[in-house]
C-alpha cells in the first residue's frame, strides 16, 4: 500500500502544472497602461523599452535611440503591435508572473521578461507620446 501511495505522490509531483493561459486584451491592458516596460531575455542587456498609453497607443524605444510609435491590439490569444513605417505587425503571447510580464513569440521561442523600466529611460531620445 505504501508503495502505491508513494508512486502516486511521485507521479503527481513529476507532472508539470497546467500551462498558464495567455493574457487576453483587457487583462494585458490593465497591466500595462501608463507603464514603461523593459524588454529582454534574463541575464541579457535590454532589447528595448515600450511605453503604454491610453487608447492602446505605444512608443517602442531601442537602446540605440530608434523610436517607433504605434498601437497594440488583441488577436486571438496574441497581443499584436503595429508600428508606423512597419509593413507587418509583431505578435506575442503574454503571461503575468508576479511583478513581471513574460512574453514569447507564438511559436514559443525567444522568451522575454518585462519589468518596469528605470527612470532614466528617457535618455534613449524618444519624444514620448502624451508627454
Amino acid at each position: 500500500m505504501r508503495t502505491v501511495l508513494l508512486a502516486l505522490l511521485l507521479a503527481t509531483q513529476a507532472c508539470p502544472a497546467p500551462a498558464q493561459e495567455a493574457l487576453k486584451g483587457s487583462a494585458f491592458e490593465a497591466l500595462v497602461q501608463g507603464r514603461t516596460l523593459t524588454y529582454g531575455a534574463k541575464g541579457q542587456p535590454p532589447r528595448g523599452y515600450e511605453r503604454y498609453y491610453s487608447d492602446r497607443r505605444v512608443t517602442w524605444a531601442e537602446p540605440d535611440g530608434t523610436c517607433m510609435e504605434g498601437r497594440w491590439y488583441p488577436k486571438g490569444p496574441q497581443i499584436c503591435f503595429s508600428y508606423d513605417g512597419e509593413p507587418d505587425p509583431f505578435c506575442f503571447l503574454y503571461y503575468h508572473d508576479g511583478d513581471s510580464i513574460l512574453s514569447t513569440n507564438p511559436d514559443g521561442s525567444e522568451p522575454e521578461t518585462s519589468t518596469d523600466a528605470p527612470l532614466d529611460v528617457a535618455n534613449f531620445g524618444c519624444a514620448w507620446l502624451g508627454v
